[in-house]
């Protein structure tokens, strides 16, 4: 996921430009980046984003029982996952370590709880009621 000059913001931002500026999508007087079409499609990309993430939090605070939970919860998981790679693979000055590293911390952390909800569900079905 990293670019091929190197992987930093910088030099991605700067392969993002140049391309943009060769495909001519970005006007010579408009800096790279700055292009309001741009903003505009990246605004509702983040937009789009932290819909399906609060969908996984709401997933997670569900008062739905545990065992019809963890199915949703990977599928939300699934579906941040893959907004997120689009999103990076259309915003290429995204494309950081700070942000994969925060990918995976989050993968790290939905799948811990959807663990101890599987837990917690084999722990009651146990249970003697």
């Amino acid at each position: 996921m990293f670019s091929p000059s190197g992987g930093s913001k910088q030099s991605s931002g700067a392969a993002l430009s140049s391309t943009a500026w060769a495909m001519g999508r970005i006007s010579s007087s408009t800096p790279p980046g700055a292009h309001p079409d741009y903003i505009l499609q990246l605004v509702s990309d983040v937009r789009n984003f932290a819909d399906v993430l609060l969908s996984l939090k709401e997933a997670f605070q569900s008062k739905e029982p545990v065992e019809s939970l963890v199915g949703v919860v990977e599928d939300r998981l699934g579906e941040l996952l893959r907004v997120l790679k689009a999103v990076i693979g259309k915003h290429q000055t995204l494309n950081s370590e700070e942000i994969l590293s925060a990918a995976g911390t989050v993968i790290a952390r939905v799948k811990e709880a959807a663990l101890q909800q599987k837990r917690v569900a084999l722990v009651a079905a146990r249970t003697p009621k």
